[in-house]
């Protein structure tokens, strides 16, 4: 029997990616309880893992506040202290080299097996541009699971049981948004974190026009978060008669049962792919700056429901942090509506 410590509590995606390694390696070993400091944005998702399966929230520095910078350092070393003082962990798995894992592993070093992602070249601009980066198969989901195979866990394939989301009578939030208890709904996620990878609001729109007027019994869901991203989704709904906005509607756990329950989801190169991923739906998404060979494609998908256009220049980054240096600008995201329509047509 062993205690298990596993970190990882920044950028959603990369988080969504260790929740299906986590809980196959949790099913296959009851005897071991699994401790997993993480965001508590995420605690509605632990309804769905292993019993041996235990929530640690992590701290994060406030978006305002005087002196926010001095509380934040002071909760994290609190935090340190805490985990010191109350658990004995055998093994601890850090899926994110920062700079708190070093404390934990430095904290640890005498007193249990740490193990620790090595993401320097994965992540790297030399990898990223590499004509052989296409061909290494590396990939997020294998780096976590080296780590844990490092710690003696063998013959892992991650999977999730999404029941509990699939099958939670969803009516009366359907009702909410003035939605058919029958009616068919697919689900738009137009946006993501870095600008870079954002599919033109004006092409999203003429997706949303060609099911209203071919499909009009069909309903669009948006899917988004924060403030800029509500007042878009509400100006759709507010052009588009088929279209309703969750954002900002719903708690998480109430979003991920809509999703689940989607006939398919679109959505860009951003976490809400693997949001979808984690209940198994049918995904269609579009990328740019980055490709899906990079390590960042959920295993389970096919890679034919990924669109992209083929162009020297791609992949020029892995998050869409660096300016575009072609003459015709952001000419990867340049994909015609009805490519992405033929598409979601194979799934509605």
């Amino acid at each position: 029997m062993s205690n298990i410590l596993i970190v990882r509590s920044a950028k959603i995606g990369d988080v969504l990616i260790a929740f299906p390694i986590i809980y196959d390696i949790a099913s296959k070993n009851k005897q071991d309880t699994f401790y997993v400091l993480t965001a508590p944005m995420f605690a509605y998702l632990f309804k769905q893992m292993p019993s041996n399966v235990k929530l640690i929230p992590m701290v994060f520095r406030k978006k305002t506040g005087m002196f926010r910078g001095l509380v934040y350092l002071w909760r994290r070393n609190r935090l340190l202290k805490d985990l010191k003082t109350n658990y004995s962990f055998d093994k601890i798995a850090l899926l994110r080299a920062d700079t708190f894992d070093k404390k934990i592993a430095r904290a640890y070093s005498k007193r249990a097996l740490v193990e620790c992602i090595d993401p320097v070249y994965f992540y790297s601009k030399e990898r990223v541009n590499s004509i052989n980066a296409k061909k290494d198969g590396l990939t997020l989901s294998g780096l976590y699971t080296g780590v844990f195979e490092r710690q003696g866990y063998n013959n892992i394939t991650p999977n999730f049981d999404a029941t509990y989301f699939k099958e939670k009578d969803i009516t009366s939030y359907y009702s909410s948004l003035n939605i058919e208890k029958d009616a068919r709904t697919i689900l738009i996620a137009p946006f993501s974190g870095m600008q870079m990878k954002v599919y033109p609001l004006e092409r999203v729109k003429r997706i949303i026009a060609y099911y209203k007027e071919n499909n009009p019994d069909l309903r669009i869901l948006i899917l988004g978060g924060g403030d800029n991203e509500r007042l878009l989704s509400e100006g759709l709904e507010k052009e588009f008669s088929n279209v309703r906005s969750l954002v900002g509607k719903f708690e998480m756990e109430v979003e991920l049962c809509i999703v689940a329950q989607c006939k398919v989801l679109l959505t860009m190169d951003s976490a809400n792919l693997h949001l979808g991923a984690l209940v198994d739906i049918p995904i269609v998404s579009i990328w740019g700056p980055n490709d899906p060979s990079l390590g960042f494609y959920p295993a389970r998908l096919p890679l034919s429901n990924a669109i992209y256009k083929n162009l020297p220049c791609r992949p020029c980054s892995v998050f869409g942090e660096y300016p575009c240096s072609r003459e015709n600008k952001m000419e990867c995201m340049e994909i015609e509506p009805h490519i992405v329509v033929e598409k979601l047509n194979e799934f509605i």
